[in-house]
Formats: C-alpha cells, sequence, structure tokens
C-alpha cells in the first residue's frame, strides 16, 4: 500500500533562541503556509501538479544511532512519479547526492525534529526526472537536528504524523535550491513515527531496553 498526496508551501518564518544545531550553528523554528493547488488543465498547472511522492509505510518506527540515544533514525523508500509532459528537477545540496534533498512536516505546521538543518550552494544541477518516469530512493530519516542549549531537549516533534517532501524545480528553474519558502515542494501523504525506548548500556557492555526517552 501506498500513501500520496501534494501541497504547495510557500510560507516559513525564522525564530533564534538559545539552541544547538546538529551540523550548523542556526536556529530553525519554522512555520508553514500551505495551501492545496488544483489542476485544470496543462496552461494552469501549479508547480506541482501533476507529481506525486508516495512512502512505502503509514507507520515508522525511529530508533537510536547508539547506546547513548541521543540521535535517532528510520528509513523510507520513497517513490517519486513524474505525471507532467515536461521533465522536473528535484533538488539535491551536492552534485555527487545520490537522493534528493527532502524535508519531513507536520500537517499542523509545527516544527519536526526530524526535518533537516541544511546550508546548500547555489547552482548544483537537480536530479532530472522524465516525463512519466517513477524514481524510487531509500531515505535515511535522522534526528533531532536541532536540541535546545539548555535543557538538550529536541527542538520539534518526535512523535507523531508527519509528511515527507522534495524541493521541485522545472526546465525554468533546473538548479532548484532546497530552501523551504522558495522552491515549490511536492508532499506525502500523512505516515506515523514511534519512538522505540531508549537503549543503555549495562556495566558488563550489553545492551538494555528501558522506557525512558532522554528528552522527557
Amino acid at each position: 500500500m501506498r500513501f500520496a498526496g501534494s501541497v504547495l508551501c510557500r510560507g516559513s518564518a525564522l525564530c533564534r533562541g538559545s539552541i544547538l544545531c546538529r551540523g550548523l550553528a542556526l536556529c530553525c523554528g519554522l512555520t508553514l503556509c500551505c495551501a492545496a493547488v488544483l489542476a485544470c488543465g496543462d496552461d494552469a498547472l501549479g508547480p506541482t501538479d501533476g507529481l506525486v511522492l508516495e512512502v512505502d509505510r503509514s507507520s515508522y518506527t525511529a530508533v537510536p544511532v547508539q547506546p547513548a540515544a541521543t540521535l535517532y533514525e528510520f528509513r523510507v523508500v520513497a517513490t517519486f512519479t513524474n505525471g507532467r509532459r515536461d521533465v522536473v528537477y528535484l533538488a539535491r545540496c551536492r552534485a555527487d547526492d545520490p537522493v534528493p534533498a527532502h524535508g519531513v512536516r507536520s500537517p499542523t505546521g509545527r516544527p519536526v525534529a526530524y526535518d533537516p538543518v541544511r546550508s546548500c550552494p547555489a547552482d548544483v544541477p537537480g536530479i532530472a526526472v522524465q516525463p512519466g518516469e517513477r524514481r524510487t530512493d531509500t531515505l535515511t530519516i535522522a534526528g533531532p537536528w536541532v536540541v535546545d542549549g539548555g535543557t538538550g531537549r529536541p527542538v520539534g516533534e518526535m512523535e507523531g504524523r508527519f509528511r515527507l517532501f522534495y524541493y521541485v524545480g522545472d526546465a525554468e528553474n533546473p538548479n532548484p535550491v532546497p530552501e523551504f519558502g522558495w522552491t515549490p515542494i511536492v508532499s506525502s501523504g500523512e505516515f506515523q513515527v514511534l519512538v522505540r525506548p531508549t537503549l543503555n548500556v549495562e556495566s558488563n557492555g550489553d545492551l538494555r531496553r528501558t522506557g525512558d526517552r532522554r528528552w522527557q
């Protein structure tokens, strides 16, 4: 079973605070403003009409990457279909990136801990997807990307219902920048994410599962 959907998001607002970013010294509280786009023939197509992004499951479990359980991840098999009559381009951060740049959003617009904080150069060629082509990628979704510098808690939701999204360009923009608010996005349908309890290391080196989560 696959779960699909398409939304176009235009607005974003950045906030500042005492937080630490994994890999970047950047604060990232984001607010969404999304509107559905209706197709009315080729002459009235919006930036993402005819494009579909699907995920392979309705629910995922984020597991600790290491015993300290400060970083969690889960894998998504995502399929992008270009149902249009012209080529489209999926943004990426570097020219040698094998998968599209992607993000995770909440349908409610609340910040999500799995949404990457990235700083990408301009003019990176997008991944071309031909008319009628279906492209499947296995993505490792990790988080939290941002933690509060005082409490150590994630900034954004770790559990809940989310959507995966790609940044999309067309013939006029074959080098789309993966920047929310600047580049149109195509979004999947909703899926559930749960977090596996923390793994701790016993004195003998064995792993033990507990019911605690480090941010609680």
